[in-house]
């Protein structure tokens, strides 16, 4: 039996035998819940750090000055087109650690696309000093904002073959996979290509065709789609809702002074439990960006991971009918999330927020981080999407001290998805237990680690002395614990019972890293279509990480079928929470803390 099949055969013994388990763990903490109320409600703060300037129109100014620009186009495009913001955070942790968290990121990196030279280009450098910023051709074709599909959906409703279809209603444009047409390193570059898929109203025809920006013009594909999607008359997943727009890339599209972050902080009985800095996922970090990003964790007042996002992201499918693709984590959808706005783009909701996992339907009255307080828990939860994939991005803090990162997976209505596909996430944890040094790895042996004579946990387990990836096995009962070697608390990192193991494609479960600063944020893939695969291989550099700061990546591998598209309650994962019934993750638990 073959490594994939045995995968997925294990996968669903695992979803099983580890049901039990997760209920039984679950129904302790329902139990804890009842325990504890009579405790006084949490008490939750939250700070939006403000930004010193919005965009600087210097920027655009600058990129001006470079180049001659056409006066008018049709699309619009007389200028630059900025296609994303980035806040950049400062390489230098020990200088971050010294600064108040509060204080807004002064580096900054602005995505352009100018379509009369056909290139794409970013500046960089510091809002303090815009006109400074560094100017860079890029190698590859940057994917669109909602601004740019629209245009060229604009551009197919000109066309004489299409005009019929978009003055009767009887097309609707839909965002496919890949988004844009991609060339790589060292090639030629191509002209600047967008894909977009059109749907006639009965379902019976359905295409993807190519936008060529540069000339205005279409492009259709033998087969009706490029080489790696499928479109035809059969469709999966759920109804999309054409009128919701993602949020695009950074801080031009999250308002005016705003960073995307704040500051939460949770107490009980006036005594904090957590603080930390919160990213909403149109500002997070990476080259992809990460989701719900955390950083600054504190819990009881003490050091516990400096940074936690999903940079990396990506799906294959059976027999490769599809992609691979590269996921991307900034695109904010639309939830259900009722309650109050505490700050541009975070709410404080009244009820347990709804996504399409729970709602069977691609339409909400939010986008951006939604906290929710669950007796003893907070939650934190924002809906993704790259372009028909909908991810779900969600924490859960315990007053215990237990953090549930948590990724859920659907989509609405394409072709791909009718086929067989295994979605890989990737959290990337840097640890600082603590402080940043001092920190160590050890993996459990087979025998549960037992208290000492002082009563603290003694552990009985392997250091992990130096880099290296591991690949979990079925039935895996090993932990692992991130641990001050003068403190000896610990973080003990325990894989979700539906996690899965790595096949070929996915390459790895966990990677144990010395911390690189922002070089090993990602991998440093920009390419939706090729390469795909988490690429962290080249980190492990044999490093001693005894006594050092430490980064842990974590994968979790989740087997989509088309039973499971749009019906959340045939993958029972989690269920005891309603609206996490589809998610997978790890559990960190405090250990002598």
């Amino acid at each position: 039996m073959n490594r994939k099949l045995l995968i997925i055969v294990l996968s669903l013994v695992c979803l099983v035998v580890g049901g039990a388990a997760v209920a039984s763990v679950f129904s302790r903490r329902a139990q804890a819940r009842q325990d504890d109320a009579t405790q006084k409600p949490l008490a939750l703060r939250v700070v939006e750090i403000q930004s010193n300037d919005r965009i600087p129109e210097a920027l655009a100014a600058k990129l001006r000055s470079r180049f001659t620009l056409s006066a008018a186009r049709k699309t619009g495009a007389a200028r630059p087109r900025l296609l994303a913001f980035e806040n950049i955070e400062e390489d230098d942790k020990q200088t971050n650690i010294a600064q108040a968290s509060d204080e807004a990121p002064r580096l900054f990196k602005a995505t352009y696309y100018d379509y009369e030279r056909n290139r794409a280009f970013t500046l960089e450098g510091d809002a303090r000093r815009p006109d400074d910023a560094k100017l860079t051709e890029l190698d590859y074709q940057p994917l669109p904002n909602d601004e740019e599909f629209q245009d060229a959906v604009s551009v197919i409703a000109r066309t004489p073959e299409f005009a019929a279809g978009f003055t009767s209603n009887q097309l609707t444009p839909y965002a496919p996979m890949p988004p844009v047409l991609e060339y790589k390193a060292g090639e030629t570059p191509v002209e600047r290509t967008l894909f977009v898929g059109l749907r006639s109203s009965d379902g019976a025809t359905n295409e993807i065709v190519g936008v060529n920006m540069i000339r205005e013009s279409i492009v259709r594909f033998a087969g009706g789609a490029p080489p790696e999607a499928i479109a035809n008359a059969e469709s999966c997943g759920l109804p999309d809702d054409p009128s919701q727009r993602a949020s695009g890339r950074g801080a031009i599209n999250s308002g005016a002074n705003t960073t995307g972050q704040y500051r939460l902080t949770v107490s009980q009985n006036e005594t904090p439990l957590w603080d930390m800095i919160v990213v909403r996922p149109t500002n997070s970090s990476g080259g992809r960006a990460s989701g719900v990003e955390l950083r600054d964790v504190r819990y009881r007042g003490k050091s516990v991971l400096k940074r936690a996002h999903v940079p990396i992201l990506n799906v294959q499918y059976e027999n490769n009918v599809c992609g691979p693709y590269r996921d991307w984590q900034w695109d904010e959808g639309t939830f259900e999330a009722n309650g109050t706005d505490v700050a541009n783009g975070f709410r404080v909701t009244t009820a347990m927020p709804r996504t399409i996992l729970d709602t069977g339907n691609d339409t909400g009255n939010f986008q951006g981080v939604a906290a929710y307080m669950d007796g003893t828990d907070v939650v934190l939860i924002s809906e993704l999407e790259a372009s028909w994939y909908r991810y779900v991005s969600l924490w859960r803090f315990h007053a215990d001290g237990t953090i549930e990162p948590r990724f859920g997976f659907g989509s609405v209505a394409n072709s791909c998805v009718c086929t067989a596909h295994n979605h890989h996430v990737y959290w990337r944890f840097d640890f600082d237990i603590d402080t940043p040094e001092n920190n160590i790895v050890r993996q459990s042996l087979k025998r549960r680690p037992s208290l000492n004579r002082f009563g603290r946990t003694a552990f009985d387990s392997a250091i992990v002395s130096s880099e290296r990836k591991m690949l979990r096995t079925p039935f895996d009962t090993r932990q692992w614990y991130v641990s001050n070697t003068v403190t000896n608390r610990s973080y003990m990192i325990r894989p979700g019972a539906a996690d899965g193991i790595a096949d070929e494609y996915g390459r790895g479960d966990m990677w144990f890293l010395r911390y690189k600063a922002n070089s090993e944020i990602d991998d440093g893939r920009v390419s939706t279509t090729s390469p795909t695969e988490i690429g962290l291989d080249s980190y492990v550099g044999g490093e001693s990480i005894i006594n050092q700061d430490l980064v842990v990546w974590y994968g979790a591998h989740f087997i989509h079928t088309q039973d499971t598209h749009g019906d959340a309650a045939k993958s029972p994962v989690n269920a005891a929470h309603e609206g996490e019934n589809r998610l997978i993750g790890p559990d960190l638990i405090p250990v002598n803390w």
